[in-house]
């Protein structure tokens, strides 16, 4: 690692081994299995489009020099040690006709939907 020979790619997450995940592969993965999950009570489609756009703030140049640094993979960005707030772009783009929805993407982060998202896990 250490030098970001793939300057274009719109990164999502880089493991400890250095293999990224795009953005887009990232965002179809967990919309699919929202989209599983919300079927179970009638909120497919809903499930699927509230993944999809749940991290569409990671497309932010910012976003990816820190993610880049934050990871070693480009050392041009070490010294960014954190990411801009990536939640509201979804919900941007959301808010005119699904403004349930943005409300929604614009807080995946906080301390309500993390605990959340955290004891689903469990």
């Amino acid at each position: 690692m250490g030098i970001d020979n793939q300057p274009n790619i719109i990164i999502s997450h880089i493991d400890n081994n250095g293999v990224i995940q795009t953005n887009e592969e990232h965002q179809q993965g967990v919309a699919q299995k929202a989209k599983r999950f919300a079927e179970e009570f009638g909120m497919g489609d809903f499930g699927r489009l509230m993944e999809l756009l749940h991290d569409k703030g990671k497309e932010q140049v910012e976003w990816q020099k820190y993610i880049r640094g934050v990871t070693g993979y480009n050392n041009e960005y070490t010294q960014v040690k954190h990411g801009p707030n990536h939640a509201y772009v979804g919900a941007l783009v959301a808010r005119n006709q699904y403004p349930t929805l943005a409300s929604m993407l614009a807080s995946h982060y906080t301390r309500m939907s993390k605990s959340v998202h955290d004891a689903s896990k469990k």
